[in-house]
């Protein structure tokens, strides 16, 4: 990502600006990063010159597992929401819960 183009981008939150606040830049390229929104502060990562930005609802639908992996060993753990730090479920619970779901319907 540009610099230069942060002026360019809003919150998808909310609507307003974003500033950086953590980068680290290769000529006028931002490898890595974070941008804050000046007004919610909700945080987005930039990996790898990609901007992270989803709705906060839709945010882990769209993170693969490597991606969340890379921002945490970047120590950007900050622009993730809640949910998305949580690990992932293994098989068995959610037969667990799917069991339990089934088995309060039929009684």
């Amino acid at each position: 990502m540009l610099i230069s183009h942060v002026d360019y981008l809003l919150c998808v939150d909310c609507g307003n600006d974003l500033q950086v606040i953590n980068k680290v830049l290769q000529d006028d390229v931002i490898e890595h990063g974070l941008l804050s929104c000046v007004d919610c502060e909700r945080k987005y990562a930039i990996i790898n010159q990609v901007g992270l930005m989803f709705p906060s609802a839709d945010f882990k639908a769209y993170l693969r597992e490597h991606e969340r992996l890379k921002i945490v060993d970047l120590g950007y753990e900050c622009a993730l929401p809640d949910d998305v730090m949580n690990k992932p479920k293994s098989k068995q619970a959610k037969a667990a819960e799917n069991w339990e779901f089934q088995h309060k319907r039929v009684l």
